[in-house]
């Protein structure tokens, strides 16, 4: 009987020794495991989603979203319509005497004071992608005496979203200046101050509505439901605890 199990082991490891999956680590021959092919499915979407764990470590995320994915031109209406929103509304909580529709003319002027700066800032290649876009999109606004409208404008920043993904990232960098020097002339005409009170706080909102929270936050039953399912009160802090200087102007 001896005999036979060692021939046994024998054959086992003559067998172990001639698989392709034998990896030899000095005397000793270790068999790699066998795996099974991933589903079709599978290895689609793993060439799909490129994952990178450095960005914020050690989080997954996506290097760049499948084409599919992307928000498309009907998602990013309604962001724009948002953005023009809060530009209205900000210009409103400041001048209250002005209407809405004395608000958004104004948003718009500044549109077009922020793309005539943009224009001359920019080098040649951008003028002319600028240009391109104002034919193709609004090119009403090539006549000095055609004052635009917020739409005009919507059409005009949509048609620079529909190219940002293209190889030029110039229209991304575009986008970057209008949004930011729109919002910068917007804070600076009307004087931008911290509310210090919730009732100042509340005036803020003019051509937005006060959200419904406002009205029932301070109460128990909406204190236990916060608690439990939403933002904990009682273990938020300030944000410039945690952020230092970044945020602390912006946040009371």
């Amino acid at each position: 009987m001896p005999s036979s199990f060692k021939e046994i082991n024998t054959k086992i490891q003559n067998i172990d020794r001639s698989s392709p999956f034998a990896l030899k680590q000095g005397k000793r021959t270790v068999r790699r495991p066998t795996t099974s092919p991933l589903p079709p499915e599978l290895q689609i979407a793993r060439e799909k989603y490129q994952y990178n764990y450095s960005h914020i470590a050690p989080v997954a995320m996506v290097d760049k979203l499948p084409k599919e994915e992307i928000p498309n031109l009907e998602w990013w209406t309604k962001v724009i319509q948002v953005m023009i929103l809060i530009f209205v509304n900000a210009k409103m909580s400041k001048r209250l005497h002005w209407n809405e529709d004395q608000a958004r003319r104004n948003v718009a002027l500044l549109f077009r004071q922020e793309l005539v700066e943009t224009f001359w800032e920019g080098d040649f290649k951008t003028r002319l992608q600028l240009i391109w876009h104002l034919l193709k999109a609004v090119p009403q606004f090539l006549w000095k005496s055609t004052t635009l409208d917020l739409s005009d404008w919507q059409t005009l920043v949509l048609s620079l979203i529909s190219q940002v993904d293209q190889a030029s990232e110039r229209e991304q960098n575009i986008l970057f200046a209008l949004h930011g020097g729109v919002k910068e002339r917007v804070d600076r005409e009307r004087h931008f101050q911290t509310a210090t009170s919730l009732e100042e706080y509340n005036q803020q909102f003019v051509a937005i509505d006060v959200p419904a929270i406002a009205a029932h936050f301070q109460e128990d039953e909406c204190f236990a439901y916060l608690r439990i399912a939403g933002p904990n009160p009682t273990t938020i802090e300030r944000v410039w605890s945690c952020l230092g200087d970044i945020l602390s102007q912006k946040f009371p």
